[in-house]
């Protein structure tokens, strides 16, 4: 565990949050005051511990924190090399059945990537011949956006349930992005408990 002093740990967590990916970090401060516990929210501390801190109080507080790590890290346990490939491979294939069941044509490609407790899918080229002729007609690309994150939302349960029975974890949207210019319609997915479990 490294130890890091700074004057304004709020403004230090917010800067490095911004390069972290990982951001397992606990920040102890001798600060206090309502202001400075509603802002450390607002910049990811998940913990505040009020002074004085009793002894085993803060033992505590580190032993969540490092169980907190060690639950992350056996995310990511089932899902290494081949294992990982295999699960990729089957949420894609199921996806693009969905999306040619659904629309009545499926994309041209769809990608998978999990990492960590974050699942990406990207659609290529998914746009159905209604969607095609209006964007070619009428440069409508905005209205199909629109469109197609609300299919996704209505879809939300259908596509969560199936990524649900591949990886055996519970699944929820995190965010709909919809790129008319590029076809690419992405879906990233929360994982919530051990992947595979």
């Amino acid at each position: 565990m490294k130890i890091l002093y700074v004057e304004d740990e709020l403004e230090a967590r917010e800067a490095l949050s911004k390069y972290l990916k990982r951001r397992y970090g606990k920040i102890f401060t001798a600060v206090d005051g309502v202001d400075v516990i509603l802002k450390s929210v607002d910049v990811g501390i998940n913990k505040y511990l009020l002074k004085p801190i009793k002894p085993e109080e803060l033992i505590g507080a580190i032993s969540e924190y490092l169980e907190s790590i060690v639950q992350k890290q056996k995310t990511l346990e089932p899902l290494e090399g081949e294992n990982k490939k295999q699960i990729e491979d089957k949420i894609k294939k199921e996806f693009t059945s969905f999306l040619k069941n659904t629309t009545g044509r499926g994309p041209s490609g769809v990608s998978v990537f999990i990492n960590y407790d974050k699942i990406e899918i990207k659609a290529f080229d998914a746009i159905t011949v209604m969607e095609k002729n209006m964007i070619d007609n009428n440069q409508n690309s905005i209205i199909i956006e629109q469109y197609r994150k609300l299919f996704y939302s209505i879809n939300e349960d259908a596509i969560c349930n199936m990524v649900q029975e591949i990886i055996g974890s519970r699944v929820k949207f995190k965010q709909i992005d919809v790129y008319m210019d590029k076809k690419i319609n992405k879906i990233e997915l929360q994982v919530f408990g051990e992947l595979g479990k």
